[in-house]
């Protein structure tokens, strides 16, 4: 087979190698002998690939040799998905060296992949060097508080660094604060996700003296942690100071209505933040007051996360109150909050005059097709709103066909999710289709 390659016009090569998926053509085809490597490196197909997505597929040592051998070559790939798969100490070190000799892969993804410390170890020492790579998502991997230290220590050094993700990899309290003294030094990295990583009162604190002494983070992901009442009491006391970080996320964190208290005292007084994700976090009616009265006076919160609280009609007449005041929220996400038909009310008188929210999220309220003449009246004035979804409620296709017929007199929305509603039964598939196909907006059944 070599000695055919030898002889074969590179013009037929070409043809065989257009039969060839790109995964293929770096794995199995490179490496193979030199007069094809070459080939390879003037094959179009190869010139224009900028991203590779190697998802659940499993690699042998021998193609990761191949991968790696392309890495330190490719003058084109800029983004690597390699998840899913498990990757041996071993081929972690290919990679590693390939990453030493490569210029122009900026991201790279390796999660899932059961990557532990010792691993860790051998990404961070080539970090320490590389200057190209940006994006770094190692995410669902076993690296434990010493696999961040690793890390830390290259943050310490490595200037081009903008995203690390390391969502669930029990990193603890310990971990975060091995992050938080490199990140006393480091200027570039903006997005950290620590997100399902074990960490309590005690990391928060530590979260917390992130935000008072780095001043690059403008993203900081913590959601599904230990992080309690007493931690956001940390967070909310740093975000009074903070004047850099722009989305915060905090979902799934037991905050409750003291912990709202204190995140609604920091809104009142920063003047960076502009996404905020509080989801699932047994915020109820008081805590939906307290953060509704600091929307009153915030000026930059764009959008508010707060799906899975149950607020009640009560919250939801808090915000909606809120709104007539604040000028700047854009976005309000209130799934599963049990908002009732009161709170749908609530919203639908005061949304005809507000000219700034553009996106709702009801979904998951119970909304029957009684709610639907309250949003209906909401859309015979108000021209602001673009997006309205409402998945997950109790709409039948009658609701929808007078929730729609409103729409196209509203001729400003654009997005309607009406999924997993009692809709597309019936025989009402033609109908459907119909709304699907014609209508400019998009309409999600």
């Amino acid at each position: 087979m070599i000695g055919l390659l030898h002889t074969l016009p590179t013009e037929l090569i070409y043809r065989i190698l257009d039969n060839v998926d790109e995964i293929t053509l770096l794995l199995s085809c490179r490496n193979v002998c030199k007069r094809l490597d070459s080939i390879i490196d003037t094959y179009i197909r190869y010139q224009t690939l900028t991203t590779l997505r190697l998802f659940l597929i499993k690699i042998s040592e021998q193609g990761i040799q191949s991968l790696a051998y392309a890495l330190s070559h490719n003058q084109t790939l800029t983004t690597l998905y390699i998840e899913g798969t498990p990757i041996s100490l071993e081929e972690l070190q290919y990679i590693s060296n390939a990453l030493q000799q490569n210029k122009v892969l900026t991201k790279l993804h390796l999660r899932f992949n059961q990557i532990d410390s010792q691993g860790t170890k051998y990404l961070a020492k080539t970090l320490e060097t590389n200057k190209t790579l940006t994006t770094l998502y190692l995410g669902i991997n076993k690296l434990g508080p010493q696999g961040v230290e690793y890390l830390s220590n290259t943050l310490l050094k490595n200037q081009a660094i903008t995203t690390i993700e390391l969502e669930n990899n029990h990193i603890g309290d310990q971990g975060i604060k091995y992050l938080e003294y490199a990140l006393r030094h480091n200027h570039t990295l903006t997005t950290l996700d620590l997100s399902l990583n074990d960490i309590g009162v005690q990391g928060a604190q530590d979260a917390a003296n992130i935000l008072l002494k780095n001043k690059r983070l403008t993203i900081f992901m913590l959601n599904y942690n230990h992080i309690g009442i007493h931690g956001t009491q940390s967070i909310a006391a740093a975000l009074m100071k903070n004047d850099t970080l722009c989305t915060l996320q905090l979902g799934h964190n037991q905050i409750m209505d003291q912990g709202a208290h204190y995140i609604a005292a920091a809104l009142k007084k920063n003047r960076t933040l502009t996404r905020l994700y509080l989801e699932g976090n047994d915020i109820g009616t008081e805590g939906a007051q307290q953060l509704a009265n600091a929307l009153r006076q915030n000026q930059t919160l764009i959008e508010i996360h707060l799906g899975m609280n149950s607020i009640g009609s009560e919250g939801a007449k808090q915000f909606a109150n809120a709104l007539l005041t604040n000028k700047t929220l854009s976005g309000l996400f209130l799934e599963r909050c049990t908002i009732g038909l009161q709170g749908l009310q609530f919203f639908s008188e005061v949304l005809r005059e507000n000219q700034t929210l553009t996106t709702l999220d009801f979904s998951n309220n119970g909304i029957t097709d009684r709610g639907v003449g309250f949003l209906i009246n909401l859309l015979a004035e108000n021209r602001v709103l673009t997006t309205l979804i409402l998945k997950s409620n109790c709409i039948s296709i009658q609701g929808a066909k007078h929730l729609i017929n409103a729409i196209i007199k509203n001729k400003t929305l654009m997005t309607l999710d009406l999924s997993n509603n009692k809709i597309a039964t019936g025989g009402n598939e033609r109908f459907i289709e119909i709304f699907q196909t014609h209508l400019e907006m998009k309409i999600i059944f």
